[in-house]
């Protein structure tokens, strides 16, 4: 009963004041680190591989968007071959040439299928192959006219092989034709 009588109004307001800045901001943090777990979970464990192969196709049409060359390069294989026996030091060359001296202003990839369908090897789970449009256009400063950088690869389709190293899935091979 004497509990009763010291319940009122000022009882009440001391006990559902705001917790201590420090409170919200440990908060904030296992939040943040929450997240991040999850993510890192969903990348290593539940992402299918096949996505982290379109992962792979998008981090290059970025880098060509973006104008780095080193970023397109960064997704092939050591020992990847291009068309007409083109390694990849080689490819990194006609990268920069196009991208960098030819191409100053923008450039435009645009791929088809939207989601690329990926092959994944029956006989050897590191390997795989995916198969796409890409139309891919550049300007030269910013008054010039688009044209078309699909004529340095000598066509619009693309056929990709793929190999799964230490550091993720990485181009292996191009096949270009009309």
């Amino acid at each position: 009963m004497r509990d009763d009588l010291n319940r009122g109004p000022q009882h009440d307001k001391r006990r559902f004041r705001m917790p201590p800045p420090r409170a919200i901001a440990l908060g904030l943090a296992g939040l943040l680190l929450l997240y991040l777990l999850g993510g890192w979970v969903y990348e290593n464990f539940l992402k299918s591989e096949e996505a982290k192969i379109r992962d792979v196709i998008e981090i290059a049409c970025r880098a060509a968007r973006e104008r780095m060359p080193s970023g397109i390069t960064a997704t092939l294989a050591d020992d990847f071959r291009g068309p007409d026996g083109i390694d990849r030091d080689l490819a990194h060359t006609g990268f920069v040439q196009v991208l960098m001296n030819l191409y100053r202003f923008k450039v435009e990839v645009h791929v088809t299928p939207r989601t690329v369908p990926v092959k994944l090897s029956a006989r050897d789970p590191t390997e795989a192959t995916a198969e796409l449009d890409a139309e891919v256009r550049g300007k030269a400063a910013p008054e010039a006219d688009w044209e078309s950088i699909n004529r340095f690869i000598r066509g619009k389709h693309f056929r990709l092989s793929f190999k799964k190293t230490e550091d993720g899935w990485k181009i292996k091979g191009v096949e270009v034709s009309e």
